[in-house]
């Protein structure tokens, strides 16, 4: 099927995904009139949504959000990165901070793997990346000015304010609930849809955005599902809510549980926390139990269940599926909106002349494909190698978790490790199998060498290079470290006065 110029686009579903599609297109293609269709029998999820920094771009760069505005209504909390309680025993943690890093080096010389950079330091202090100098506040550079950090959001905030800024933007909205798809019998395209109120839409091109339900792509297309669970073993989670006594982290937290693991997201007034597991391995009873002895003050629990994969394609005929109606992994390094915004961005990129030839959506479904199965294969790592626990689930995972795709990198990092070395950083081969990953090499070295994936023999020469001017670096960032302004002090000072960042880049 070959699509003339799109003139309409139907966005079928709200919340994230619906909102930020319906605003992404609305700025990439103008001219084109935009409709959302939501029901009202679905409401929005209130939980804490950790993001990653091309989160922080797309909003205030390419859709032009206001940071005063964002901050004041959002209510969002900052993050450098991610903390890992994983690896080995406890206490032992690392961290993954969004600027580069030298996770290596830190190991080497420090015997810590976070001791790898300014943005790590940080996150050992709770602080922000805010700091006074004579008497003016300003941003670090190297994290704000370099886009090198990401928000925690509270979803039903977050999409109240999608919404406002898609009514304020012209695009249209339909409230109803769809009782039937028709698809054109000879095109095999989808033609209209009905409502329960007995209403009929109908637009040029649609963009599924149903979540898990998967309306309109595997629903009404039959698009084929692409399993990931030899990969990825968990396939539920249960959420709670926890107080955080103001003491707001400005990370995410991944801690490892007996049957899963437990992220931890904080917000202004809580957190919000789930237990992401396998329910082969445990009881929705016997998680909850568990979750209690963590966390006494646990409430408001509440039950999802999942499936690990992606479907065949994103693009068939005029549909477009973004997040959950294409794919879900699980929630581990919060890529949920990072690929809904990664494939708004491709599909801008490829059809912004509208050209919807055969060859531009085979080029489409070929890049969201492979960064889906990175995502794969990077998540499979965090699995296969977490000696943590020596429970059935972990057991399980490290004898037979399928990291295949990721094999030879783990082999590349023994014989002639780090990753982060010049001549692995311009290998053709190298950079071509991760260029649509969300990770890059100095994140692979992060969880090879924190989960004790190290090179057979030390690299002296690599080392002696850097180990002066690191050192220096590190005793420099801990001061700065010391010196940066809490986390919570932060927030209340950028809320009240977001020109104390300066211009977004």
């Amino acid at each position: 099927m070959r699509i003339q110029k799109i003139k309409s686009i139907g966005i079928i579903g709200g919340g994230t995904a619906g909102y930020l599609s319906a605003l992404a297109i609305k700025t990439y293609f103008p001219n084109v009139k935009v409709t959302l269709i939501e029901s009202d029998q679905l409401p929005i999820i209130g939980v804490g949504e950790a993001t990653t920094p091309p989160l922080v771009d797309f909003l205030h760069r390419i859709l032009g959000f206001d940071l005063q505005e964002f901050y004041s209504e959002v209510q969002p909390t900052l993050k450098h990165g991610t903390r890992f309680d994983w690896g080995f025993e406890a206490p032992y943690c690392f961290n993954y901070p969004f600027e580069p890093h030298e996770t290596y080096l830190a190991k080497e010389l420090f015997n810590d793997p976070k001791e790898s950079s300014l943005q790590s330091l940080l996150m050992n202090y709770d602080k922000s990346f805010l700091y006074e100098q004579n008497g003016i506040i300003m941003p670090i550079t190297s994290i704000f000015k370099k886009g090198n950090y990401a928000y925690h959001l509270e979803n039903r905030n977050f999409v109240s304010y999608l919404k406002k800024k898609a009514i304020s933007r012209g695009i249209l909205q339909i409230i109803d609930t769809i009782q039937n798809v028709q698809t054109d019998s000879e095109k095999g395209s989808i033609k209209c849809l009905n409502f329960q109120g007995g209403n009929i839409a109908s637009f040029d091109f649609y963009i599924d955005c149903t979540g898990f339900v998967s309306m309109l792509l595997e629903k009404s297309l039959k698009v084929s599902f692409v399993d990931y669970s030899s990969s990825l073993f968990t396939n539920t989670a249960i959420t709670a809510t926890i107080p955080n006594g103001k003491n707001i982290k400005p990370y995410t937290t991944a801690m490892t549980m007996n049957h899963g693991w437990l992220w931890n997201t904080p917000l202004r007034d809580n957190t919000h926390i789930g237990y992401v597991h396998s329910n082969q391995f445990a009881s929705e009873e016997e998680i909850i139990q568990e979750l209690k002895i963590k966390n006494p003050e646990a409430t408001d629990f509440k039950l999802v269940r999942f499936r690990s994969g992606r479907h065949e394609f994103a693009l068939k005929y005029n549909v477009l599926a973004i997040g959950n109606s294409f794919g879900f992994v699980e929630p581990l390094e919060s890529s949920g909106i990072h690929m809904i915004v990664s494939s708004l961005k491709v599909f801008a990129e490829i059809f912004k002349d509208q050209n919807f030839t055969p060859s531009n959506y085979d080029r489409y479904n070929f890049v969201i494909n492979d960064k889906w199965d990175q995502l794969r294969w990077f998540l499979a790592l965090h699995f296969k190698f977490n000696n943590r626990l020596d429970t059935p689930f972990w057991r399980e995972n490290r004898e037979y978790v399928n990291y295949s795709g990721y094999e030879n990198l783990i082999n590349l990092m023994k014989e002639v490790g780090p990753l982060r070395q010049a001549k692995h950083m311009r290998n053709i081969d190298i950079r071509k199998q991760i260029q649509n990953s969300l990770i890059k090499f100095s994140g692979l070295d992060t969880f090879m060498v924190a989960q004790g994936i190290l090179p057979n023999a030390r690299n002296s020469a690599f080392i002696n290079e850097r180990a002066k001017n690191h050192k220096a670096k590190v005793h420099i960032w801990n001061e700065l470290s010391k010196k940066a302004i809490p986390h919570k002090e932060a927030l209340e000072i950028i809320s009240k006065d977001a020109s104390v960042l300066g211009n977004h880049p």
